[in-house]
C-alpha cells in the first residue's frame, strides 16, 4: 500500500536562522546517527551565498530547507563544482520521516530550482539508497568506493537540458486530447510535470515537461467537452499512424525491459493499468544504431516510442 505523501513546504534557505537548522539535522543524521566526523561534515560552503540575490551572477551554493507543519524535516544543498558542474550534497531526512516521500519532494524540489542550468548534474549516493536515486532519473558511473567510511557510488542525472520558460526557445509538440486529467496522468509515468497552464476562446491548456526526457508537450483540451470528446478521437483515429512521438532513453535508463516493467507497474498504481503497447521490445536500425524499442498510445491514441541504442556486434 503507498504511503500517503504528507504536505511538506520547500525553499531555498535565505536566511541564517534557516541554515542554521539544516546544519542541525545534518548533524544529527550524518554526525551522531552514522558517525561521520563533525568537523568533516561541514565546510566553508556552509553559509548563505551572496550571488543568490544578486541578479546576473551565478551562484557557487544553494541550501535547500524542507518543513512538515513547523518542524524542519529535511535538508541538502547544490554546489557548483565547475563552469559546468552541479553537485547535490549534504542531502538528509529526519529518521522518524523517512519512507513518506519527503526525501523525493525535496530533491524534485531542488532539480527543479537549477534544471536551467545548462550543467551536469551529479552527486555521491550512499549505496543502500542507490534506487532512490535511480528512480528519479539518476544512472550510477564507476564502481563503488568509500567516503567517510560508508560505501557510495557516483551518479549522474541523465537529461537533455531544456530551456527555461523565460527564454526565446520554447520548443514542443502539441496535441488534442478530449479528458486532460487522463493525458496528465498518462504522461506522468515518463516524468512529465505540469508547469503552466492557460486557457484561450477555444482550448484549456496545460504546458507539461520532463527534464527526465528533455521534453515539452502542450496539452489542449476544447472547452467545448462534446466537439472534444468527438474531435479528438476522430483526430486521433487518423493520424495516430502516421504521428509518432520518438525518446532516446539511452542514457536515462540500462535496461529497456525494468524501465516498460516500472511504466506497467505505476500504471496500474496510478492510471488502472491505462497503457496500451503497439509494440513490444524490438529491435530496429535508427539512422546507423542498432535500437531496442517500444511504443505505446497515449489515451487519445497518439503513438509514444521509447528506445535505447545497444551494441550488438
Amino acid at each position: 500500500m503507498d504511503v500517503p505523501r504528507p504536505k511538506v513546504t520547500c525553499q531555498v534557505v535565505q536566511s541564517e536562522q534557516d541554515l542554521k537548522s539544516c546544519l542541525e539535522l545534518r548533524k544529527l543524521v550524518f554526525v551522531q546517527e552514522q558517525g561521520v566526523r563533525e568537523d568533516r561534515e561541514q565546510d566553508d560552503y556552509d553559509r548563505v551565498d551572496p550571488t543568490l540575490e544578486s541578479s546576473g551572477r551565478r551562484w557557487k551554493v544553494k541550501h535547500f530547507i524542507a518543513w512538515l507543519g513547523p518542524d524542519v524535516v529535511a535538508a541538502g544543498r547544490a554546489r557548483r563544482t565547475s563552469m559546468f558542474g552541479i553537485k547535490l550534497e549534504r542531502i538528509a531526512v529526519r529518521k522518524e520521516e523517512r519512507r513518506k516521500h519527503i526525501g523525493e519532494t525535496l530533491l524534485q524540489f531542488m532539480m527543479r530550482e537549477i534544471q536551467e542550468e545548462d550543467a551536469v548534474i551529479y552527486l555521491h549516493s550512499q549505496t543502500p539508497v542507490v534506487k532512490f536515486y535511480e528512480s528519479l532519473g539518476f544512472s550510477t558511473l564507476g564502481s563503488e568506493f568509500y567516503e567517510e567510511s560508508i560505501p557510495h557510488f557516483k551518479m549522474v542525472f541523465r537529461r537533455l537540458p531544456l530551456p527555461s520558460l523565460h527564454s526565446r526557445l520554447m520548443h514542443h509538440i502539441s496535441l488534442r486530447t478530449s479528458n486532460m486529467e487522463h493525458s496528465l496522468t498518462f504522461y506522468s509515468l515518463f516524468g512529465f510535470r505540469e508547469v503552466k497552464n492557460y486557457l484561450s476562446s477555444r482550448y484549456r491548456s496545460v504546458l507539461i515537461e520532463s527534464a527526465w526526457l528533455g521534453a515539452r508537450l502542450e496539452l489542449m483540451e476544447s472547452v467545448d467537452s462534446q466537439s472534444s470528446n468527438s474531435n479528438s478521437h476522430e483526430a486521433a483515429r487518423n493520424q495516430y499512424d502516421s504521428f509518432q512521438m520518438s525518446f532516446d532513453i539511452t542514457w536515462q535508463c540500462t535496461s529497456l525491459q525494468d524501465f516498460l516493467d516500472e511504466v506497467v507497474n505505476k500504471a496500474e498504481s496510478e492510471c488502472e493499468g491505462q497503457v496500451t503497447f503497439v509494440k513490444t521490445p524490438y529491435h530496429e536500425r535508427l539512422g546507423g544504431f542498432m535500437v531496442e524499442a517500444a511504443s505505446f498510445k497515449d489515451p487519445e491514441g497518439f503513438i509514444m516510442k521509447v528506445f535505447r541504442r545497444v551494441d550488438l556486434s
